[in-house]
Protein backbone atom coordinates (compact mmCIF):
# COMPACT_ATOMS: atom_id res chain seq x y z
CA UNK A 1 0.00 0.00 0.00
CA UNK A 2 1.34 2.98 -0.73
CA UNK A 3 1.40 6.72 1.70
CA UNK A 4 -0.76 8.40 -0.68
CA UNK A 5 -3.71 5.82 -0.96
CA UNK A 6 -5.34 6.69 2.53
CA UNK A 7 -7.25 3.42 4.14
CA UNK A 8 -10.92 4.28 4.58
CA UNK A 9 -11.03 3.19 8.63
CA UNK A 10 -8.29 5.20 8.91
CA UNK A 11 -8.10 7.91 11.77
CA UNK A 12 -9.02 11.82 10.05
CA UNK A 13 -6.22 13.98 9.92
CA UNK A 14 -5.50 17.02 11.86
CA UNK A 15 -6.14 19.08 8.90
CA UNK A 16 -9.54 17.10 7.68
CA UNK A 17 -10.80 17.56 11.25
CA UNK A 18 -9.86 21.27 10.88
CA UNK A 19 -12.10 21.09 7.39
CA UNK A 20 -15.25 19.41 8.46
CA UNK A 21 -14.72 21.86 11.32
CA UNK A 22 -14.90 24.63 9.10
CA UNK A 23 -17.67 23.12 6.95
CA UNK A 24 -19.67 22.83 10.02
CA UNK A 25 -19.67 26.92 10.75
CA UNK A 26 -20.16 27.96 7.13
CA UNK A 27 -22.80 29.35 7.92
CA UNK A 28 -21.26 31.55 10.77
CA UNK A 29 -20.08 35.27 10.39
CA UNK A 30 -16.37 35.67 10.42
CA UNK A 31 -16.48 36.97 14.26
CA UNK A 32 -18.22 34.16 15.32
CA UNK A 33 -15.94 31.74 13.48
CA UNK A 34 -12.71 32.97 14.54
CA UNK A 35 -13.89 33.37 18.47
CA UNK A 36 -15.10 29.48 17.69
CA UNK A 37 -11.47 28.11 15.81
CA UNK A 38 -9.72 29.98 18.61
CA UNK A 39 -11.85 28.14 21.53
CA UNK A 40 -11.16 24.75 19.80
CA UNK A 41 -7.38 25.23 18.83
CA UNK A 42 -6.95 25.86 22.18
CA UNK A 43 -8.64 22.99 23.56
CA UNK A 44 -6.55 21.05 21.00
CA UNK A 45 -3.59 22.55 22.32
CA UNK A 46 -4.40 21.40 25.38
CA UNK A 47 -5.48 18.22 25.64
CA UNK A 48 -2.25 17.12 23.13
CA UNK A 49 0.08 18.46 25.91
CA UNK A 50 -1.92 16.92 28.46
CA UNK A 51 -1.60 13.68 26.59
CA UNK A 52 2.44 14.41 26.72
CA UNK A 53 2.54 15.81 23.01
CA UNK A 54 6.12 17.44 22.10
CA UNK A 55 5.14 21.13 22.17
CA UNK A 56 6.43 21.96 18.86
CA UNK A 57 4.69 18.86 17.05
CA UNK A 58 1.44 20.33 19.04
CA UNK A 59 1.82 23.75 17.72
CA UNK A 60 2.22 22.31 14.37
CA UNK A 61 -0.61 20.59 14.68
CA UNK A 62 -3.14 23.18 16.08
CA UNK A 63 -2.09 24.86 12.87
CA UNK A 64 -2.32 22.78 10.35
CA UNK A 65 -6.05 22.49 11.99
CA UNK A 66 -6.80 26.48 12.24
CA UNK A 67 -5.37 26.30 8.51
CA UNK A 68 -8.04 23.50 7.22
CA UNK A 69 -10.37 25.11 9.30
CA UNK A 70 -10.35 28.34 7.42
CA UNK A 71 -9.92 27.58 4.14
CA UNK A 72 -12.75 25.31 3.96
CA UNK A 73 -14.77 27.71 5.89
CA UNK A 74 -14.23 30.53 2.96
CA UNK A 75 -14.74 28.26 0.78
CA UNK A 76 -17.96 26.90 1.96
CA UNK A 77 -19.37 30.26 3.09
CA UNK A 78 -18.44 31.67 0.09
CA UNK A 79 -20.33 29.08 -2.40
CA UNK A 80 -22.91 29.74 -0.01
CA UNK A 81 -22.81 33.77 -0.48
CA UNK A 82 -22.92 33.20 -4.20
CA UNK A 83 -25.84 30.48 -4.36
CA UNK A 84 -28.14 32.03 -1.93
CA UNK A 85 -30.07 35.22 -4.00
CA UNK A 86 -29.65 38.38 -1.51
CA UNK A 87 -27.06 37.16 0.65
CA UNK A 88 -23.84 39.38 0.96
Amino acid sequence: MTDDIEHPDADPTVRQLGEQFGRGLAEADLTTFEAVLLGAADSLLQGMAEAGEDEDVAQVAVDQFRKGARDEWTRVSMALKNATPGRA
